[in-house]
């Protein structure tokens, strides 16, 4: 951790940069990193998770979790600690958080997707409306890149994909999504569910954004705007009572910021 942060008792954001689990970095991403530091009033750890062809999509999960033990394991309650992340990060944002708690690690006290990538199924994504009018993702090219980072070969895990598993043990949900983006189905599709689940969940839908466009916060107005909800949103999440913390330990590279 970066020298001067504050008390671990105030917790911590837990970021999963985007990039289609291929490309992108803490680098890539620190612009966006530091203004959620400022309007969370948090400090971020951003993971530089492994990514293919280091590693397939469970390395990249295992990856996350091991970075939420290490924030465990230095002193920070997990009702202090959100998790947050952009596209492919989204994925992480959710997947982490799903194994944490199946791994009897306690749940953070919240999850925030931007443009999350929720469902690798793709048969809805193929007769949305927004299929042609994403000019970012190339939708149809989804099924090629679970192919490429699948852990193993073959039929589609449904249970590979967030929106299929057990969602009742999470925490409150934002998910932010831009309204012309082929992920938006995976956002109204997993909003839905984490209500039929009992989990409370704020869908953002902002028009005339472009795919995971909080990432150019300080370039568009629109995308501080987003991060300052997320900020605001990860404020009255971590604003609850403190549970006991469980002491684990680990190593991925990760870099903070305040």
């Amino acid at each position: 951790m970066a020298p001067g942060l504050p008390d671990p008792s105030a917790g911590a954001v837990l970021y999963f940069h985007g990039g289609a689990f291929v490309s992108g970095g803490i680098g890539t991403h620190r612009r966006c990193v530091s203004a959620l530091s400022r309007t969370s009033r948090k400090p971020v750890l951003s993971v530089a998770y492994r990514q293919f062809p280091a590693t397939h999509l469970g390395g990249s999960v295992r990856d996350g979790v091991f970075a939420y033990r290490w924030l465990l394991a230095h002193g920070y309650p997990a009702e202090r600690i959100v998790f947050a992340g952009d596209s492919a990060g989204g994925y992480l944002s959710f997947s982490v958080a799903l194994d944490a708690i199946a791994a009897g690690l306690p749940a953070p006290a919240g999850v925030v997707g931007i443009s999350p990538l929720l469902d690798w199924d793709c048969t809805d994504k193929q007769v949305h409306a927004n299929l042609r009018r994403d000019a970012y993702i190339p939708g149809r090219r989804l099924p090629t890149l679970y192919q490429l980072i699948a852990p193993v070969a073959g039929p589609l895990d449904p249970e590979l994909s967030p929106i299929n598993r057990d969602l009742q043990g999470l925490p409150p949900v934002l998910l932010q999504v831009a309204g012309s983006e082929v992920l938006r189905c995976d956002a109204e599709a997993m909003s839905r569910r984490l209500a039929a689940a009992g989990v409370d969940c704020t869908l953002q839908i902002w028009d005339g954004q472009i795919h995971a466009f909080p990432v150019l916060a300080g370039l568009l107005p629109e995308a501080m705007a987003a991060l300052i909800e997320a900020g605001s949103f990860i404020q009255e999440a971590t604003a609850r009572p403190r549970r006991a913390v469980t002491d684990l330990t680990g190593p991925p590279d990760m870099e903070a910021t305040a």
